[in-house]
């Protein structure tokens, strides 16, 4: 047993998730568009390809404590961001828009298991080395129909029109989606580690 990515998702991201929804209740929001239509509870290539580029016009300001004190910034927040033009003194960076991306997925229709946040994280024993590298995706689930897929949004790469299709479901995918990003930033990823913000912004209509 993975010792350390079970305590990222069962200690640090539901307690991370439930700080960020006391933070949330005093923050401005604005309801999420509606950037397409599921089909049949799965994401359309449209649809993925809508919010990639709603992602794309996000400003990023990191947090410099490589995560350790963030929360999350609700999917509304984020929104009346985007569209007052307001960043403030927020952090706001990729959990922040991975959340907001598979929010967008779920306000389309998908089914909350066929779009998540999905954490790729570096060893344990690196974290001192590279926690700066530590990153969040928003995966999805895609059916051709023939075949099962794996999409990836990734916040920073979506101003550039990319978007990321592994053969697969999430399980299957895994091993490519870990080499992938390896080969695009400087890190040693070994495992991904999903999160319930999503679905926990779903739930307390924040998105």
């Amino acid at each position: 047993m993975d010792l350390f990515k079970a305590a990222v998702e069962r200690v640090y991201l539901p307690q991370k998730a439930l700080k960020s929804l006391q933070a949330a209740k005093n923050l401005p929001g604005r309801p999420l568009p509606v950037l397409g239509e599921a089909s049949n509870g799965y994401p359309t290539q449209a649809l993925a390809r809508a919010i990639n580029v709603h992602c794309g016009k996000l400003h990023y300001k990191s947090d410099h404590m490589n995560g350790l004190q963030d929360t999350y910034n609700p999917p509304q927040h984020t929104q009346y961001q985007l569209e007052s033009g307001n960043w403030g003194n927020y952090v706001c960076d990729c959990d922040d828009y991975a959340g907001l991306a598979a929010s967008l997925f779920h306000k389309a229709g998908v089914d909350l298991d066929k779009a998540w946040e999905w954490n790729i994280l570096v060893p344990l024993h690196l974290q001192l080395w590279q926690a700066r590298w530590n990153h969040t995706l928003c995966g999805f689930s895609y059916h051709d129909g023939n075949k099962e897929w794996t999409g990836v949004i990734d916040t920073n790469t979506a101003g550039r029109g990319e978007l990321f299709w592994f053969e697969g479901n999430a399980q299957q995918a895994e091993k490519a989606v870990i080499q992938k990003f390896k080969s695009i930033y400087p890190a040693d990823y070994y495992t991904l580690a999903k999160g319930i913000w999503p679905e926990m912004c779903y739930h307390n209509t924040l998105i």
